[in-house]
């Protein structure tokens, strides 16, 4: 992981490598627990244009997917999420910007482009924000 200044939430590292894990395992019950109960998350299908805020949100929008997906491919591992040129922000010593990209997602031919605001909540990383969005390019 490329980091910019970091100082303060080297742990958001080992947050950031379980959120990875968990989204490729499609392990739902873990994937929801990073994040925080009034959590917005902007989903990169074209179905869902509109933030999703809340645990009740992310689940309508996202569950269905992971149903899907576990359903029709091998796993776990059901995704192959590499995060790369991640970089991480302080912003302070309870939050940081952690920005990545993906490339060669399954089935994916353009750039997937992510950006997750992590806060520190009763002594863990939680995701507050996450923006996941697909370049207009081909890669």
């Amino acid at each position: 992981m490329n980091s910019g200044s970091v100082s303060g939430n080297e742990c958001v590292g080992a947050a950031l490598e379980h959120f990875v894990r968990i989204f490729n395992d499609l392990d739902w019950e873990a994937f929801a627990d990073c994040f925080a109960d009034d959590a917005a998350v902007y989903a990169p299908f074209p179905d869902q244009p509109r933030i999703a805020v809340g645990k009740a949100a992310l689940e309508a929008g996202w569950r269905p997917v992971f149903d899907r997906v576990r359903a029709n491919r091998p796993g776990p591992p059901y995704l192959n999420i590499d995060p790369k040129d991640t970089r991480v922000r302080s912003l302070g010593e309870d939050a940081c910007v952690v920005t990545f990209h993906l490339e060669n997602l399954v089935g994916a031919t353009r750039l997937h482009r992510r950006t997750a605001v992590f806060e520190r909540r009763d002594g863990r990383w939680r995701i507050v924000h996450l923006h996941a969005s697909v370049a207009s390019e081909t890669m």
